[in-house]
């Protein structure tokens, strides 16, 4: 069956298919969720992004001005994916207090589930 490889391919239908029917197994096991986030962390002004876009391995002092920040993201997409896994998991952990030890700013986060838009 082609489903069982190709639930591996970040984007496919097939694991589109398989976030669906752990979203709904989530749902029966937990109940609904009391409120969604929709998190956007702006890569091209952020000076953590760029430190990843640049091959160098020093810290900038000054911020370049913003078409120079794209022009570095442009060059190096990896970077703009490792900023974005970095800011998620620190909002993660620290706002929400998924996987810390202690509560996030809402309270105690029973569960949470993340997917990524391609």
């Amino acid at each position: 069956d082609v489903d069982i490889i190709a639930h591996c391919i970040a984007g496919s239908n097939t694991s589109k298919k398989y976030s669906h029917n752990e979203i709904w197994s989530l749902i029966a096991y937990r109940g609904a969720p009391n409120w969604f986030i929709t998190f956007t962390p702006g890569e091209i002004s952020h000076p953590i992004s760029l430190y990843y876009a640049l091959t160098k391995q020093k810290i900038l002092i000054s911020v370049p001005i913003k078409d120079e920040c794209r022009k570095l993201l442009i060059q190096n997409p990896v970077a703009g994916v490792q900023f974005f896994h970095f800011a998620v998991n620190l909002f993660l952990q620290h706002i929400l207090g998924v996987n810390s030890d202690h509560l996030g700013v809402y309270g105690k986060t029973g569960s949470s589930y993340g997917t990524i838009e391609q």
